[in-house]
């Protein structure tokens, strides 16, 4: 970073004003800044860094390239271009950055930006391990480890050593996706699945239960994951500073990556701290789809009983658990 002695007054207040997270206040004094027709690389890329902060991804990618052009080394313009392309989901973009760094950048990548790209790169490699070696192989070693090792972590649960209630785990899964593929063929035509559809909140449906359901308690489930690398690891991305809808997006994509894993307890850590960030039907939805595959048909159904919307879907599937 430049020695601060050379900023001019404007420059030490948009500095000022990155540090304490004032990121609107802050574009304002870079168009102030760039009045004077001097604006340096680091500047142009703090514009990227606060109109990503603020959601405006678009803009963000902009003043990325801005940065580019002034400093085409720049590899915390790489990771941030990468980031964007996640939140857009322009994921095979996101995946050629990192392996563009990892394999053209090595050199400029410190501690902090290695585990940045792990972050990143985790929540997409784990989505198809073979297809990530084999497009992306240094960003596949770097995140997965050899190949090898790649496929026998990701066969572990199928396996004669895998640790217990791992056939369990399969069967609920394949019983409930049976029952989800079953209901969506019977649907009435011109009916279609409620989930995700815009329409006026409606109170939670009864369900037929032995004695009333408490509420989940959405604190504690991190705690009662069996997954202690994964609660570390959502506690990781809760203390980072991004957006909070960028934290429930990276949070839910590892918890995909861990449910299609076969890890249910891992994917439950992972959304209970989304549900930390945002109590939004759909990781509501996910988390009880979690809760049925571990066997806990109570919590499954508490958690549905907090969405804002009645799915009628995801009740009828908990329902024969």
């Amino acid at each position: 970073m430049q020695n601060t002695n050379t900023y001019t007054p404007n420059e030490m207040k948009m500095r000022e004003l990155m540090e304490k997270k004032q990121y609107a206040r802050a574009l304002e004094m870079l168009a102030e800044i760039v009045r004077q027709k001097e604006v340096k690389p680091e500047f142009l890329y703090d514009g990227a860094y606060a109109y990503f902060m603020l959601g405006d991804y678009d803009r963000a990618a902009d003043w990325v390239t801005n940065t580019l052009t002034y400093a085409g080394m720049s590899v915390k313009a790489r990771l941030l271009l990468a980031r964007i392309c996640l939140a857009k989901g322009r994921t095979d973009d996101a995946m050629k950055l990192l392996e563009f760094l990892l394999t053209k950048e090595a050199a400029q990548l410190d501690a902090a930006k290695k585990n940045e790209i792990r972050m990143i790169g985790s929540s997409l490699a784990y989505r198809d391990t073979a297809r990530t070696h084999r497009d992306f192989p240094a960003l596949g070693a770097f995140v997965l480890g050899a190949p090898q090792q790649a496929v026998q972590a990701q066969n572990m649960s199928g396996a004669g050593n895998a640790p217990a209630g791992a056939s369990d785990a399969k069967r609920l899964l394949a019983k409930l996706k049976q029952k989800i593929e079953q209901t969506q063929g019977n649907l009435p035509k011109g009916i279609a699945d409620p989930v995700g559809t815009a329409t006026a909140s409606v109170p939670a449906a009864p369900v037929s239960s032995p004695a009333p359901i408490a509420p989940a308690a959405i604190p504690a489930a991190a705690q009662e994951s069996d997954g202690p690398d994964a609660a570390a690891q959502a506690r990781s991305i809760l203390a980072r500073d991004i957006p909070a809808r960028e934290k429930v997006r990276i949070l839910t994509q590892f918890a995909g990556g861990y449910y299609t894993a076969h890890d249910p307890a891992c994917a439950e850590a992972m959304l209970a701290a989304a549900l930390r960030v945002d109590v939004s039907d759909w990781t509501l939805r996910n988390m009880a789809l979690v809760q049925a595959d571990l066997g806990n048909k109570e919590k499954a159904l508490a958690f549905a009983a907090q969405m804002k919307r009645t799915d009628f879907l995801l009740l009828h599937v908990l329902r024969d658990v």
